[in-house]
Formats: structure tokens, C-alpha cells, sequence
């Protein structure tokens, strides 16, 4: 178990702080999106045991996902989906 560490940063220390922590903001903004929101024909065609009136159902009710765009579109995330239902499945 982590004990609990106090770390104190001066103001000489800022400058050095800031070199390591650009580039490691930089590459996280730049990484593309591994995991996109994506319609439910498009989850159940990348989780087969999953139907697409399953993953309507799931995202109406508010379990996961979101509405898109100015017709409310449904969408979610497949990491989201694959979370839920294996909790789900585990009862």
C-alpha cells in the first residue's frame, strides 16, 4: 500500500516541472480517440453476442452511452458497452 508522500515544488523548480510535463501532455492530446461513440448497428456488428435493439434498449435507459447531434442519435463507446453487460453478467 502507497503511503501518503508530500511533494513540495518551489518556484525555481517550475521551468524543469514544465519540460517534463509537456511533452507528456502533448502526446495525450495528440493520440487519436482508440475508442469512438458508434451507432448500435455498428456495436453489434464489433460485439456479435450483443443485437441492436439490445444496445437501443440499454443506451434509452440511460445504463451507457449518449444522444448525438441534433436529432439525438444514439451512440456509445464500445468500452462502455463491454463494461456494463459483464458486470451485468456476473450477478
Amino acid at each position: 500500500m502507497l503511503k501518503d508522500q508530500l511533494l513540495i515544488i518551489s518556484s525555481e523548480d517550475l521551468p524543469e516541472l514544465a519540460k517534463v510535463l509537456a511533452p507528456m501532455i502533448k502526446e495525450q492530446i495528440s493520440q487519436k480517440d482508440t475508442d469512438p461513440d458508434m451507432t448500435p448497428t455498428q456495436l453489434a456488428k464489433v460485439l456479435p453476442a450483443m443485437t441492436v435493439n439490445m444496445i437501443r434498449t440499454q443506451i434509452r435507459e440511460g445504463l451507457y452511452g449518449t444522444r448525438i447531434g441534433p436529432r439525438g442519435k444514439l451512440a456509445a463507446k464500445k468500452s462502455e458497452v463491454l463494461k456494463y453487460n459483464s458486470r451485468r453478467n456476473k450477478r
